[in-house]
């Protein structure tokens, strides 16, 4: 029987990477055309990232180079890729050869795919980049003739978070497998290799860093890096190209910058097209002493147990609740619950932190196993619709979790509904982490994000943690605009977060009229009143290149207001009708991507006449992600190369009955 299992198990690995085969060394990887009729070389051939950061705000320039297989006819490459969660789109051009260039028009979903379609079968050139999610896009590529070189080129702008006096840039590499609530079957698609010897595709990646004030020091959690100059505020740094790593983690950048406090400030953009404009308000939380005492809260952990957990993230999840259990005091009450399809709480209610109950609460995460798909929902109205403390205890619930689910709209669209006065403090585990969902419940939940890499130390982790949950520094936090001439109903986010430790506010808006005055920023510090008085200046001109970028994160911050409107109303059972073309017309003058826009590019030359656009379609093959066990991931229902061919299902089938027989041995045993 032991042998049967092990053999199975192979067999399950063996399906699991159907379609995907990988070369000899020096050849890359290789990959199968959708008919299965033909091996072929991947047509994505590189990446490069290149992106400008000035203070706050950066530019990321994103080029995917695509070369036509030598030994095959016409292709259609389709790849899926990750992007920041909060990344504005907003430009696109397509290169063909070295001279031929297309820019990107920005049109109605349906009406892009038409036009992409269209090209296609007229055998053109032609490149259509849809938004499958905020943080997951679908590059297609169509009529990619044999070594013809095409290269599309996207950018986008985001801000930059600050803690703790360190700024971070992120650009994740992979799309983890998501495990698929939907009834129809809707899923984010990506063909998920085990790590091969030498990348199919390769990826540069290189920042200019102005970071307005003097640089400490600069490090990167997860890649090795080169600083190639280094000088006060100004840096710049490329990812090391001869380490041999792989495109399968977030690259995460950290820098210090001298200073305990920022300078606070307003960037402001003027519309040609009427007397306003948007601006970016950056608020620096005042410093605060320490309380003597901490208020008693409630804490609730939910620990993910799920098959994208196996191995690492699991343990790393368990290393830091162990940590995370030591910093409650005894004025607290606490609740642990696994979950993966099902909840298991370890209490029936959440019981007093005493010794007892403590190593009740030790022993119970030590028995924790990863199996399962994952119901992050499920795990999130346990929490929320609990009873209140009969204490008036505040609650805090912290998720440990990698987020990997295709219902993130559905989870945060519940937070909003239903949270209360709950604080979420989620914790991403794992290297490629759903960043959306992940920041999305500590927005909705009012509380902080905290991404633990695979490499992260758990109990410095878990006493951050303890350290921001101890007494919130500024709360109820309010502005009043005095005279100006700013549009309340338009400035995001629109319920200003507490603030947990030393990081700033942004508040971006839009405003009606040029003019000058006061506004009073109030709140409470550390439970007292406390207010500031700041000059705002709003300016009827700015040059046409001056903080451009500020009206394109002012509308990306209003599309993403406007989701979660559309998302609670679809809860809700309300009509999504009104707020689906509202994001649609938002985007279209703004020239944004988003669900319901999608970039083109069609070149008007023929390149495929013989065959009347007829082409073979190529998924270029995604790696696994790092620290994650495919095998155990995908016998839990995640979704990673859709659905399997009949021969592979059945390889698949005997794989997972293998999987179980094996772990229920050694349950046995």
């Amino acid at each position: 029987m032991r042998q049967l299992s092990w053999l199975a198990l192979v067999l399950c690995w063996f399906a699991t990477v159907t379609g995907v085969a990988q070369g000899s060394e020096g050849v890359g990887l290789r990959a199968w055309d959708r008919l299965r009729s033909r091996e072929m070389e991947c047509p994505l051939q590189h990446t490069d990232v290149h992106a400008q950061i000035s203070g706050f705000v950066a530019r990321v320039d994103v080029v995917q180079r695509f070369v036509g297989p030598e030994a095959s006819g016409p292709v259609e490459a389709i790849y899926t890729f990750p992007l920041p969660e909060d990344a504005a789109v907003d430009r696109m051009e397509m290169r063909i050869g070295r001279e031929r260039i297309v820019r990107g028009v920005l049109k109605r979903r349906e009406e892009a795919r038409k036009t992409y379609e269209a090209a296609k079968s007229a055998g053109k050139t032609a490149a259509l980049l849809d938004q499958e999610r905020p943080n997951v896009f679908t590059q297609s590529v169509a009529n990619l003739m044999p070594r013809e070189r095409v290269e599309v080129r996207l950018s986008y702008v985001v801000t930059l978070k600050y803690h703790e006096g360190s700024g971070e840039f992120t650009f994740p590499m992979v799309v983890a497998p998501r495990y698929s609530t939907a009834p129809d079957g809707t899923k984010v698609s990506t063909s998920n290799t085990l790590s091969p010897t030498r990348p199919a595709h390769d990826i540069a990646l290189t920042v200019d860093l102005d970071a307005g004030l003097p640089i400490q020091d600069i490090r990167s959690a997860l890649h090795p890096i080169l600083v190639q100059s280094f000088s006060a505020p100004k840096a710049r740094i490329m990812l090391a190209t001869n380490s041999g790593q792989l495109p399968n983690k977030d690259f995460v950048l950290r820098y210090k910058v001298a200073g305990a406090e920022l300078q606070e400030g307003v960037l402001t953009h003027a519309n040609k097209k009427s007397q306003g404009g948007e601006f970016l308000l950056i608020l620096q939380p005042p410093a605060a002493p320490t309380r003597d005492s901490v208020t008693p809260k409630e804490l609730i952990f939910v620990v993910d147990q799920t098959g994208s957990q196996s191995g690492e993230p699991l343990e790393k999840s368990k290393e830091t609740m162990r940590y995370c259990l030591n910093q409650l005091h005894p004025g607290d009450t606490f609740q642990v619950l696994g979950f993966n399809t099902s909840l298991y709480p370890c209490f029936d209610k959440p019981q007093p932190a005493t010794p007892k109950n403590l190593i009740e609460a030790l022993r119970f995460i030590n028995g924790l196993e990863a199996n399962g798909g994952t119901d992050i929902l499920g795990a999130v109205e346990y929490a929320l619709r609990q009873p209140d403390d009969p204490e008036g205890r505040l609650r805090i619930v912290s998720y440990m979790t990698d987020g990997l689910v295709d219902n993130e709209n559905q989870i945060l669209a519940t937070i909003a509904k239903e949270r209360g006065r709950v604080r979420l403090f989620p914790f991403g585990i794992g290297n490629s982490v759903n960043r959306f969902l992940l920041e999305g419940m500590a927005r909705e939940g009012r509380g902080a994000c905290q991404i633990v890499p695979l490499t992260a130390n758990g109990q410095k982790v878990a006493a951050e943690f303890a350290h921001r949950i101890a007494d919130p520094l500024l709360t109820d936090i309010s502005v009043d605009w005095g005279g100006q001439s700013v549009d309340k109903n338009e400035v995001y986010p629109r319920h200003i977060p507490d603030v947990f430790s030393a990081e700033p506010i942004l508040l971006k808006g839009h405003y009606t009229k040029a003019g000058s005055g006061t506004i009073t920023i109030r709140g409470k510090l550390r439970g007292k009143p406390w207010e500031r008085t700041l000059t705002l200046t709003l300016p009827e001109r700015t040059s046409e290149s001056a903080h451009s970028a500020i009206t394109t994160l002012w509308a990306r911050a209003k599309l993403e207001d406007l989701r979660q409107q559309h998302y609670v109303a679809e809860l809700e059972g309300k009509s999504q009708v009104p707020l689906k073309e509202a994001m649609t017309l938002l985007a279209l003058e703004h020239q944004l991507m988003s669900e319901f826009t999608s970039f083109v590019a069609v070149e008007e030359r023929v390149v495929n006449p013989n065959q009347a656009g007829r082409t073979k379609t190529v998924a270029v093959p995604t790696y696994r992600p790092e620290g994650m066990d495919l095998s155990a991931t995908m016998a839990s229902g995640f979704s990673s190369t859709g659905t399997p061919e009949p021969a592979s299902g059945v390889l698949f089938a005997l794989g997972t009955l293998g999987f179980w027989v094996a772990r229920r041995r050694r349950a046995l045993h």
